[in-house]
């Protein structure tokens, strides 16, 4: 358990790390699909809530704590919630830095369709993973 932690805490600090070198425009990559596009997005996925900073942190952190309540009383501690996670917190955490205005950094441009950062990422692949781990879990032998 103990390196679960050390895991999140990484993830954590990767994605600080990689937003902050996007607004320093640090970043290049230029593949067939993906690319580096510097954006900053004011709400959830798709734009959701956008501009209204106080309320979309009390929602994310809600929703959160809502998350983190079930799997602690359920007891079902895998890779995918610890990435939703650490995704989730890693989102709040820098809409929350005073400089931003509540927008995240998006940085990571997939064919023209979606810009998304890593923490976006994590909780993408997290709810795959914990989807499939529940599907996994409660299905008959």
């Amino acid at each position: 358990m103990f390196f679960k932690y050390i895991f999140f805490f990484l993830l954590l600090i990767i994605d600080g790390i990689t937003k902050y070198l996007a607004t320093l425009d640090l970043f290049y990559f230029n593949y067939k699909i993906i690319w580096y596009q510097y954006a900053e997005n004011p709400g959830m996925s798709f734009g959701l809530l956008s501009y209204n900073k106080t309320f979309l942190i009390i929602i994310q952190i809600l929703l959160l704590g809502i998350f983190l309540y079930y799997i602690i009383k359920n007891k079902i501690y895998n890779n995918g919630a610890l990435l939703i996670l650490a995704g989730g917190m890693g989102n709040i955490i820098f809409r929350m830095i005073p400089n931003t205005n509540g927008k995240v950094i998006d940085f990571i441009n997939l064919n023209n369709y979606f810009i998304f950062n890593l923490a976006d990422l994590f909780i993408s692949t997290g709810v795959f993973l914990y989807c499939y781990n529940l599907l996994k879990r409660k299905s008959p032998k």
